[in-house]
């Protein structure tokens, strides 16, 4: 049913091959064997989505850990550095003003985790990727249904056509939803930068 070509997830090759597999159907001899040919073929552009999901969702819980841990390392360095320099021992004399520097460098890892998308873009994958799975194995169980009735042209055009309406509303919500949050946290991070420019100036 799913192609197991490795094609690149967001390649336009794999829109490219469902465009040649669906325009060669010939629809006088055996209409069944074409509906379960475009079937197949919408089936494995979702797949395709849900492997892009899963990557991604990978990746970005590793830059979402790396991120984090590298805030806590250097907050907690920026937060000790005084108690350090107070306890009088001269290995530790002068260290106080490395706080300042840690706590800053600390500030620039959760400013990175939120215009990465580190959590927050883990945290939305996730939930595309379980959506479109749901999605896609609903629609097989359904489709099964629906082959088996010998249902008219018309009820299998309705339903792939509504499947993949929804399957492209999932990927256009996760979407928009990114674009906001990127632009939201560009913007902040940019406010941030110039109030901190003014103040030294």
């Amino acid at each position: 049913m799913f192609s197991k070509g490795k094609q690149e997830i967001e390649s336009t090759e794999r829109i490219t091959t469902f465009l040649e597999a669906t325009s060669s159907i010939d629809w006088d001899s055996n209409t069944l064997e074409g509906w379960k040919i475009i079937f197949d073929k919408c089936t494995g552009l979702i797949k395709n989505e849900i492997d892009y999901y899963y990557k991604s969702r990978i990746r970005n819980r590793r830059t979402s850990f790396w991120f984090r841990l590298s805030a806590l390392i250097f907050g907690t360095l920026g937060f000790i550095s005084p108690l350090l320099e107070a306890t009088g021992l001269d290995c530790l004399k002068g260290v106080a003003p490395f706080g300042y520097l840690s706590l800053a460098i600390s500030a620039a890892f959760f400013a990175g985790n939120t215009l990465f998308g580190g959590t927050s873009g883990h945290t939305r994958y996730v939930v595309t990727q379980i959506s479109l799975e749901k999605t896609l194995t609903l629609m097989i169980i359904q489709w099964g249904k629906i082959a088996s009735n010998n249902s008219s042209n018309e009820v299998k055009a309705d339903f792939i056509q509504e499947k993949m309406n929804e399957v492209y509303s999932i990927i256009l919500g996760e979407t928009d939803v990114w674009g906001k949050a990127l632009a939201k946290a560009v913007d902040s991070y940019e406010k941030t930068v110039t109030q901190k420019s003014g103040k030294k100036s």
